[in-house]
């Protein structure tokens, strides 16, 4: 008899009636109601692609000067894609200077249209075109897409087919990012584990932290994936050290990350494309500061191809605003260029090794000593071969591994230790001295 892991509900009904009260039914906002703001900086290219403010507040066109996201696919689970869209559809979305990539829109069995073209628009932020249809650009406009249809509202779906969504793309080896700007109130096994086997899977999995009432959501509250909420800008504070949440978006410590939605001066937006037209729309909640968050994260990923997931993770928050981790908007804001630069200057064979223990030891005991080496979360660990010499060489000892363990005998003196620490074909060796005593002398 087959074994049941998990019975729950694919949906209680309980989110929709709490959205229902705080949005309304479709939770869409009137097109054309918000303040657009954007610069035009591809005419000298020969093209009209506007670019949102908001990505000059995180450094995005400087940092497209090195990368443009090429040869990175960016998975999108989300409310699909928006058929009368020609700029998500070919030949529009690889015209320009966004040719040379793909777009894919799976449908995943769900056959009702997209309410509010929701996953069009979160699509259109990560990775909207640079031609010349004078429309919006998106972040990694150089990126591909496989977007694969969830449910028709981020908050109206089924669990199964989230589920079989976000493992459809993670059995995907060319997608290395997924971004979910769609969430529950409510934890979910069978979400879980698949947001569970797409990590593992090595996928970047990039959610969008909540924006409905100030409340946190699932999948966004996983330890293992990255939330991103929306923040206003305020020109007072230029550098991003004093962030406060916008509207109804979340903060809280799933917040991995912020990104600049509103702009306090004037009221702008970020630009997003809608159902059909090319002039686009705007929105301010975390399903857009998600998208941004993930085209920054393939422009990092195109910069350097062979890093990790936990790599560019590292990286992104090591380019973040804050230093320190902040309760309410995790490492702030990302600053693209930064991230881009630290990807193609990253050189995990240059590395310094250490080894600490005690420098000073009884006799007649075992002792341990440690090596390490610099930057081991974003390069990984090293190997390591040890050697102890003895008294000027009278006894000798070897060992390998992090940890170097000896019996201190009554006959030593001085203990010369030596680890020799091997990464990505860079080596480096640390020495270490400890003076043996007899206490009872």
């Amino acid at each position: 008899m087959p074994s049941v892991r998990y019975i729950e509900p694919t949906n209680t009904g309980i989110e929709e009636i709490i959205y229902d009260k705080h949005f309304g039914r479709s939770g869409a906002r009137v097109a054309g109601s918000c303040v657009q703001a954007y610069s035009t900086p591809f005419t000298s290219q020969g093209y009209n692609s506007r670019v949102s403010w908001h990505l000059y507040e995180h450094n995005v066109p400087a940092a497209w000067a090195y990368s443009i996201g090429s040869g990175i696919k960016i998975g999108m689970v989300d409310t699909g894609l928006s058929e009368v869209q020609g700029l998500l559809q070919a030949p529009l979305f690889n015209s320009g200077l966004s040719s040379g990539r793909t777009i894919e829109n799976h449908e995943n069995g769900i056959a009702d249209i997209d309410i509010e073209s929701h996953g069009t628009g979160t699509t259109s932020v990560a990775a909207g075109p640079v031609n010349n249809v004078g429309s919006m650009t998106g972040v990694a406009y150089g990126s591909s897409i496989k977007s694969v249809k969830a449910g028709i509202s981020p908050w109206f779906y089924d669990n199964i087919k989230f589920a079989s969504a976000l493992n459809f793309l993670a059995n995907d080896n060319s997608v290395k990012i997924i971004n979910i700007s769609m969430g529950r109130l409510l934890d979910y096994y069978m979400v879980r584990d698949a947001v569970d086997y797409a990590v593992n899977k090595g996928k970047l999995v990039i959610c969008a932290a909540g924006s409905v009432g100030g409340m946190a959501i699932y999948p966004a509250k996983y330890g293992n994936t990255i939330g991103a909420t929306g923040v206003a800008y305020d020109a007072s504070d230029p550098n991003g050290t004093n962030l406060n949440i916008y509207g109804e978006n979340a903060s809280g410590s799933h917040v991995d990350f912020a990104v600049y939605t509103y702009r306090l001066s004037d009221g702008a937006e970020v630009l997003k494309l809608g159902a059909s037209s090319y002039t686009p729309e705007c929105g301010h909640l975390s399903s857009q500061a998600a998208a941004t968050l993930s085209g920054i994260a393939a422009l990092v990923w195109s910069a350097r191809p062979e890093l990790t997931a936990q790599q560019v993770h590292v990286i992104l928050t090591e380019s973040g605003s804050y230093g320190t981790r902040s309760f309410a908007v995790g490492h702030g804001i990302v600053d693209a260029e930064e991230a881009v630069l630290a990807a193609m200057a990253l050189d995990c064979s240059d590395f310094t090794a250490y080894i600490s223990g005690p420098g000073q030891v009884p006799v007649n005991n075992w002792y341990s000593w440690s090596a390490s080496v610099t930057d081991p979360i974003l390069c990984g660990a090293a190997s390591y071969s040890w050697s102890a010499k003895i008294n000027g060489g009278q006894r000798y000892e070897t060992g390998y591994g992090e940890n170097f363990e000896m019996y201190v005998q009554s006959t030593d003196d001085l203990i010369e230790l030596t680890v020799t620490a091997t990464r990505d074909g860079g080596t480096d060796t640390a020495e270490f001295y400890v003076r043996a005593y007899n206490p009872y002398q």
